[in-house]
């Protein structure tokens, strides 16, 4: 796990030098570097590496860290690990790759940065042939060989900033790019390259645009993520049957209902209470808490529907409105607030014990909910979603954006998150051919569900014209629209929404 005479090499080197040039580490220290540590150079983080690798060495073959290696480390343009690499790079799962790709993939180990193909293609390829010829086979790199790769790097599908079909897309493009560049740059800025997966945008758009038409629904929004690259793969809004001019994935404020019991659920547990705590169903007055305008806080179920006693999976299964109240009088505020805050899910100063069940003064984007619910399937690792590819200026000149590969590990105790992903796919099943593990909510006007698998998280809103009676069977809602969307697109990306 560890070499010592690497690590003196190192040691030498770094004293001669004056600096850390160099750190002497083997695959098992790299791997958790990239798994358990933070990427900072320091003799305490260099010490904590040497004592994990040996523990891991003791209880993982030689097999086994090699495989969980190429599916973390860094391979340049914002991707971890081979399959995330190999899908950006050659278009299809790792699984279809021939020897030859594998060589090209294995290359950018070495200056990830500076050797990925769209930043110095010649590069590239000049690695995957000297592997190529290191394990006896013959250079592959032929002409068409080279062209064919040359063409899968090519910015798919260009569009001008003020030529976009969708009009709200080209609102989202401008605020994108005054935020990454100075306004003066970004005044010279012709051409985009989006994230988006144009045929499961098509479904997307179809799907949403024929429930707006039903007489009871004023709005719709979808929005789908790569889980695995924090891609946005269709970015959805109707109204009427017309595309939305508005956002509501990037700049709504919508009631996110019971979505959110799922944050009190990680709260209650980084507190130290089970999910096997029992809850009562029934109608709750609290004892201290009080409304904003000083009444006691008093809470029911959706249609009056009480379950009697439920342990905490329960309850968020159920969606039980009684119980998490419950629950919030056994959790300090200040845990709560700390818990929504770091998903990003509201103003820390802003948030009392009712965001236990989804209330929230001032609303939340579709993209802030479906981060939330995407870091969860990343198993607790945020990255923000990114919805611009590259950026090409009026000089030709092309500026690549790979998503952030910073992330953050918001859930730290991976019992919690086994938990945690085990009640969400009880309380998320969508339709019996592709599961989701997720989330509904119900507000007086509103429907929404998000949800994921492994590869793509998803989620859906809709806005009703008057408000719902809550004793009503709604015939069109988020979950429905959601097994829709996917019934379409199983034809199509198979491997997005199938286990």
């Amino acid at each position: 796990g560890i070499d010592l005479l690497g690590i003196l090499r190192a040691m030498l080197r770094n004293f001669l030098a004056r600096r850390i040039i160099q750190g002497g580490s083997t695959i098992t220290q790299q791997l958790v570097r990239n798994t358990l540590l933070t990427p900072d150079r320091s003799f305490a983080r260099k010490l904590a590496e040497i004592t994990l690798a040996l523990k891991i060495e003791r209880h993982y073959s030689k097999k086994e860290i090699l495989f969980l290696y190429g599916q973390s480390v860094y391979l340049g343009n914002g991707i971890r690990g081979f399959p995330a690499a190999s899908k950006a790079i050659y278009r299809k799962p790792i699984q279809s790759i021939n020897r030859d790709q594998a060589c090209g993939l294995i290359g950018l180990l070495r200056q990830p940065s500076i050797t990925y193909p769209s930043k110095n293609l010649t590069r590239y390829l000049d690695r995957q042939a000297l592997l190529a010829s290191l394990i006896g086979r013959e250079n592959p790199l032929k002409k068409e060989h080279r062209d064919t790769l040359r063409l899968s790097l090519q910015p798919p599908n260009p569009i001008p900033i003020f030529d976009f079909q969708k009009h709200r897309w080209a609102n989202i493009a401008r605020t994108l790019t005054r935020d990454i560049f100075s306004d003066e740059k970004s005044l010279y800025v012709k051409r985009l390259g989006l994230t988006i997966d144009e045929p499961l945008q098509r479904i997307v758009d179809d799907v949403l645009k024929d429930v707006s038409l039903d007489k009871k629904v004023a709005q719709v929004a979808a929005v789908i993520v790569s889980n695995r690259t924090a891609d946005i793969l269709a970015e959805s809004a109707w109204g009427e049957g017309c595309d939305l001019a508005f956002s509501p994935t990037f700049y709504g404020n919508l009631q996110p209902g019971s979505t959110f019991k799922t944050f009190a659920y990680i709260a209650a547990l980084e507190a130290g209470l089970g999910n096997d705590l029992l809850l009562e169903s029934q109608p709750f007055e609290s004892s201290f808490i009080k409304n904003r305008n000083g009444h006691i806080w008093r809470v029911k179920n959706y249609a009056d529907n009480y379950r009697g006693l439920l342990t905490l999976d329960q309850a968020l299964q159920y969606s039980d409105n009684t119980a998490f109240a419950r629950l919030a009088e056994m959790i300090n505020v200040d845990h709560l607030r700390s818990t929504y805050s770091k998903f990003g899910l509201c103003d820390k100063a802003l948030i009392t014990p009712a965001i236990v069940l989804g209330g929230s003064s001032r609303g939340i984007s579709l993209l802030s909910l479906i981060s939330a619910y995407a870091a969860i399937a990343r198993n607790g690792s945020f990255i923000q979603p990114r919805f611009i590819r590259y950026l090409q200026y009026s000089d030709g000149s092309i500026t690549y954006l790979p998503p952030s590969c910073d992330a953050t590990l918001l859930i730290q105790d991976s019992a919690i998150l086994g938990l945690l992903k085990a009640a969400l796919r009880q309380a998320g099943q969508v339709i019996s051919a592709a599961p989701f593990s997720g989330k509904t909510g119900t507000t007086k006007k509103g429907s929404i569900f998000v949800g994921y698998n492994d590869e793509v998280s998803i989620a859906i809103w809709l806005g009703y014209r008057n408000v719902q009676s809550e004793y009503a069977k709604k015939a069109i809602s988020a979950v429905k629209t959601v097994e829709r969307i996917i019934q379409k697109a199983l034809g199509y990306r198979r491997d997005l929404f199938t286990i």
